[in-house]
């Protein structure tokens, strides 16, 4: 079946449920899902897989585990066919052959790497960073000369780059040096058009957040967001006693503002 984000509590709900070794939540999850596995001798760890979901030819996996679940992307042309586990690494086989061996840390860092929001994520984010989880990386830190240091926490950081009007940091959803490098010329780029890009975000924000001129004056750009097709996001941060903690504009990689939102940290 087809599932998007608004299923996504019914099925930690039920994660935790099958967890607590509740007999009817084992059913429900095997009529649910696409698929269904349960290792009740290796901690009562679960996981659903969704053959379809918000994202066009993507599966979707939600794995239980004692205190927790999660959820990663598995690209379609991946067809499952069986999941096993061992010794809590998870080994994925395709119909086509394939097979991928990973644990749940490592299936998560896809979280850090893809740009959420704006219905950016395609096949081919998702294709990266499953095969990609797995691969060592060099992860050494890497001197920009017109920025400074970036080192990796995840993601590659600069806390504070200064501009004449502003002052922010810039993170680079990349998990290897080489990929840090291949983005900066486009950075560089983005850097040398925050004036425009910070106006066209105010806009938009009035535009789709109904934000008053008053409001709009009292935020500062907090963070430069960049990914590796290049889409990026304007975040900024709202004053303290706000209810709020962020409004974001997202931005597709043709440099176009395709959703403005909001949140907690």
């Amino acid at each position: 079946m087809k599932i998007d984000d608004k299923d996504t509590a019914k099925i930690f709900d039920l994660l935790g449920r099958i967890s607590n070794a509740n007999p009817e939540a084992g059913k429900e999850a095997e009529s649910f899902a696409d698929q269904f596995y349960f290792w009740e001798q290796q901690a009562a760890r679960s996981l659903l897989v969704f053959e379809h979901c918000e994202i066009d030819q993507v599966q979707k996996c939600f794995a239980g585990y004692p205190g927790g679940a999660t959820s990663f992307y598995v690209p379609g042309s991946f067809k499952i066919k069986e999941v096993r586990l061992k010794k809590e690494r998870y080994s994925f086989f395709a119909e086509d052959g394939r097979f991928l061996t990973a644990n749940l840390e490592e299936l998560s860092t896809m979280w850090d790497l893809i740009p959420l929001g704006g219905e950016r994520v395609n096949e081919a984010y998702i294709s990266w960073t499953f095969f990609n989880c797995i691969k060592e990386k060099n992860t050494a830190e890497y001197i920009h000369p017109g920025i400074g240091e970036f080192i990796f926490v995840g993601e590659y950081v600069f806390d504070e780059y200064q501009s004449e009007e502003h002052n922010f940091s810039i993170s680079v959803h990349v998990d290897e040096v080489d990929d840090l490098r291949a983005c900066c010329l486009e950075i560089d780029r983005l850097l040398e058009r925050i004036p425009e890009l910070d106006k066209i975000s105010r806009r938009e924000l009035a535009d789709k957040l109904s934000m008053e001129a008053e409001e709009l004056e009292m935020i500062n750009l907090d963070c430069l967001d960049y990914y590796k097709q290049g889409e990026f996001d304007l975040t900024y941060y709202l004053a303290e006693d706000a209810a709020l903690e962020y409004v974001r504009v997202c931005y597709s990689k043709d440099g176009l503002p395709v959703e403005a939102t909001f949140g907690n940290f």
